[in-house]
């Protein structure tokens, strides 16, 4: 039998498909991790304990040092932050910092600090393998965010800068500690939530509650912006506000648990913003540089965002309520916290399918594809066949 071209089209496409089906049909083969030795596993979470401890330690001295020099020299001066700089640093540093921090406060646009604010810069480049092993780089962020209304009681919340390299410190390397701070991200967290502190007020006791066990991670960025006067509802104003193309790179850092909240199901969003037991949590709030388990370095934004979808007076509200964040939003907003996650998830990353699956477009481009495969293919045949 010839081996004609519709013949050789249709067996192509037949073992096509029967190796599709194959794989379809396969179960995936379990990857065996190796067992590590029970004393092991203690050895390394000793290891991270007392690492975290020796870092507490240190950000804890660096605090009563800036607090007792604050309590010395209080302003009160509200239209902007009271910033310590270290005298160590050279003069051409100050005025990159100074620069870096009042733009910073300017584009949160607090005429006058509903609680007063201090940027204390601290220059501390004692060596610490402690340091290098949990990460917290060039530039540490330490934060002391009052309890109570500290609005009447004078108190202040306090964010200190700490520089740990000599790269970023030394005469002559102004440039690296300019783009040190340059960045959005990096920029915010110079007054970090000191900056919701002194644009809304104290938080409310159970913001303040919620926000403690995840070491204030979720109000680490302050970056909002005022949307148009508008009566659409949360998702709404959310999708006008981040009316941009969605972040796809974004989504590599999300957890099985992000994934699936940005995929609709509301009781992953609940998971994704769970508490944890990192340094950030107590008195004093240690932003480590360690990605967030769940959302990467999208999690610092989160509170800004829902800042930015509420609107200021509204958010207020939000911020200085005594409820769980769950109730206090739907008390202004008539909306779940697990709902505005989803939303919030959606407009940075797209939305996302539910576990394995193929999309209409890849099908369409797939199909495109092997269509023009084929007709290459079948171009390149009936010229071996002329003669």
């Amino acid at each position: 039998m010839a081996l004609t071209m519709t013949r050789w089209i249709g067996g192509a496409s037949a073992v096509c498909a029967l190796l599709a089906l194959n794989a379809i049909g396969r179960e995936p083969t379990p990857r065996t991790q190796p067992e590590v030795p029970a004393d092991s596993l203690r050895l390394r979470d000793l290891q991270r304990r007392v690492g975290e401890a020796s870092l507490r330690w240190e950000a804890l001295v660096r605090r009563d040092a800036v607090l007792a020099q604050i309590a010395s020299a209080r302003s009160a001066d509200r239209a902007g932050p009271a910033i310590i700089v270290d005298p160590l640093l050279p003069a051409t540093h100050r005025s990159i910092l100074e620069r870096a921090i009042q733009r910073q406060w300017s584009s949160l646009g607090i005429d006058s600090a509903r609680v007063p604010v201090t940027v204390a810069v601290i220059v501390d480049t004692a060596v610490s393998i402690d340091r290098l092993s949990a990460g917290r780089g060039q530039i540490s962020h330490d934060y002391v965010v009052p309890r109570s209304d500290a609005g009447t009681t004078g108190e202040s919340c306090v964010a200190i800068i700490g520089l740990q390299s000599r790269t970023i410190v030394r005469p002559g390397t102004e440039r690296a500690l300019a783009a040190a701070v340059a960045l959005p991200r990096a920029a915010a967290s110079l007054v970090g939530p000191c900056g919701f502190v002194g644009r809304f007020g104290s938080p409310g006791e159970g913001i303040d509650r919620w926000l403690r066990a995840r070491g204030y991670r979720f109000a680490a960025h302050p970056q909002w912006w005022t949307l148009p006067p508008t009566n659409a509802d949360l998702g709404t104003r959310w999708q006008l506000a981040n009316a941009g193309a969605p972040h796809a790179s974004s989504t590599l850092a999300l957890s099985p648990q992000g994934r699936g909240c940005a995929a609709g199901h509301a009781e992953l969003c609940a998971g994704a913003l769970g508490a944890s037991d990192s340094a950030g949590a107590g008195e004093l709030l240690m932003m480590l540089r360690a990605r967030d388990e769940h959302w990467g370095s999208m999690s610092g934004r989160y509170f800004a965002d829902l800042a930015t979808a509420l609107g200021p007076e509204r958010f207020e509200t939000f911020w200085r309520s005594d409820l769980p964040p769950d109730a206090a939003l739907r008390a202004v907003a008539s909306t779940s916290l697990d709902l505005w996650t989803h939303q919030w998830a959606v407009g940075l990353v797209g939305a996302q399918r539910d576990g394995p699956g193929v999309s209409l477009a890849e099908w369409i481009k797939s199909l495109t594809l092997a269509g023009l495969s084929l007709g290459i293919a079948a171009w390149g045949w009936s010229r071996r066949q002329v003669r």
